[in-house]
């Protein structure tokens, strides 16, 4: 029996009833933004629009084989899909990752690797030089790594547990930090204890060397606040619900307004003037910028979409993608997830050819696997909520 939850407030009672007593459900509704669709247009923004700054807060200078790793023995509990064991139609870890053995068309020749097995409903992913790390945002919520040099031979390690519903996650070269529905947090790689960014929570983090950027779990808000804890300033608020992602550069913050009237947006990284940067768009929701351009994927209408920082000639990279959510951006090259289809894929920034990195991802309804993706010079690493597993293929 599969059982799809609606409810955020069920989703969390069933999870706190599945770890025990000791485990509560947050005060706070937790919601799915892959699947939140808001019926309505998007509020117009214009110069008149409304901006509440912290001014305590000074702006900061600047084809496919598996190789299965041993199982972690966690039970696996899919935050938004709960299954029972015991129904025929419970997936089957080893039938999940048999199935991305079927060759993908011939631009995804790449081998892609299974690094960890049931995992609780994995979201947020992250790496650095030495780890692969993630948030498991279901079984009452932990911040997990696994050692690069042990991918294929390794157990998954829980970092800091008890983290309620962890879904974002990030990395520096000393810490490391995550969000959840009601809090923005942090810990040394090293260890010790935990630090709190910021109340209350984030649905998607960003960073530069000295702030934390995410938009509230409200989703209708874009904050910042000190890495290492201090006053958190509120730079945008009262935004059109949902906002999708967000992305920085070294003077702007930017975000989406994942609307079927959507807009791409940004405003000083201490507070200021929002602008509307593109308007129109189909339900964006992943962004990353560069030097002189924003990119953005529309989940709507299948598109890859760029325009200058500053606004203009909205450009169109790419059409007939899968429901394209969570986009990177990596040496000129966008990388991004197409749940509707389970794919990973790539293209220059230029234009030109689109190219998978990875195929036979997807989720039971195609609606939400594969789901974040991370980057580091050699591999593309993606979490899969619904199959519980971490992932890798060549870049």
């Amino acid at each position: 029996m599969r059982v799809v939850l609606r409810s955020a407030w069920l989703a969390l009672a069933v999870a706190a009833a599945c770890n025990g007593a000791g485990h509560e459900p947050m005060g706070t509704a937790a919601y799915d933004d892959f699947e939140r669709r808001d019926a309505g247009k998007a509020r117009p923004i214009d110069d008149k629009t409304s901006v509440r700054v912290d001014a305590s807060i000074e702006p900061d200078d600047a084809a496919s084989t598996i190789h299965e790793p041993p199982r972690d023995a966690t039970p696996s509990f899919d935050a938004f899909v709960v299954y029972d064991a015991s129904s025929s139609d419970a997936p089957d870890l080893d039938a999940v990752a048999d199935a991305s053995t079927d060759a993908p068309d011939d631009a995804a020749t790449s081998t892609v690797s299974v690094l960890a097995l049931g995992q609780s409903s994995p979201y947020g992913i992250a790496v650095d030089e030495t780890y692969v790390y993630w948030a498991n945002a279901a079984n009452a919520g932990a911040v997990m790594r696994l050692a690069k040099s042990a991918l294929d031979a390794g157990v998954p390690e829980t970092m800091i547990p008890a983290q309620g519903l962890p879904m974002a996650v990030l990395v520096d070269d000393a810490n490391v930090y995550w969000s959840g529905m009601t809090v923005v947090a942090r810990r040394l790689k090293t260890g010790g204890a935990i630090g709190y960014v910021d109340f209350p929570g984030a649905q998607t983090l960003a960073q530069d060397s000295a702030f934390l950027y995410w938009i509230t779990y409200s989703s209708d808000g874009v904050r910042r606040a000190p890495k290492d804890g201090g006053v958190s300033g509120v730079l945008a608020a009262g935004l059109t619900y949902p906002l999708g992602r967000i992305a920085v550069d070294s003077t702007r913050v930017y975000w989406t307004v994942a609307t079927s009237d959507g807009l791409v947006m940004s405003c000083p990284k201490a507070g200021g003037q929002l602008e509307t940067i593109a308007s129109g768009q189909s339900e964006p929701v992943g962004i990353a910028v560069d030097a002189t351009t924003v990119y953005w994927a529309n989940r709507g209408d299948g598109t890859i979409r760029s325009v200058p920082l500053g606004g203009g000639v909205v450009q169109t990279l790419a059409t007939g993608r899968a429901r394209p959510v969570n986009l990177i951006l990596d040496n000129g090259t966008l990388y991004w997830t197409e749940p509707g289809n389970g794919a990973i894929a790539k293209m220059s920034v230029a234009g030109g050819a689109v190219a998978l990195v990875a195929a036979g991802q997807q989720d039971s309804t195609n609606t939400q696997d594969p789901l974040n993706i991370a980057i580091d010079d050699a591999f593309v690493y993606w979490t899969r909520v619904e199959a519980g597993t971490i992932s890798r293929a060549p870049k």
